[in-house]
């Protein structure tokens, strides 16, 4: 026969560690509630930062492109000026 005894605990607190020597303690209703303010503004900072994310992106094809236009632009008059006779010593 088999005889199992335990006991339950029962929480009634969170501790919360926010330096090295600071300790804060909340009950249960506190903490959840400071968790739930943490996680929504969370959630807000990420949907800006994914916005902040999607602009840079657009900005780093919008150079890319102006540094592609340039670089043919200039490989274009290096050409027309080497094939014109007398005007690269000019």
């Amino acid at each position: 026969m088999l005889c199992v005894f335990g006991m339950a605990l029962v929480v009634t607190f969170v501790l919360r560690l926010l330096q090295a020597n600071v300790m804060l303690e909340y009950n249960l209703d506190d903490a959840e509630a400071l968790l739930e303010r943490n996680l929504s503004a969370a959630r807000r900072s990420l949907t800006h930062v994914e916005d902040d994310l999607g602009f840079l992106r657009d900005q780093t094809t919008t150079v890319e492109v102006n540094m592609a236009r340039i670089y043919n632009w200039d490989v274009k008059r290096r050409q027309t000026t080497s094939q014109t006779p007398g005007a690269a010593s000019s």
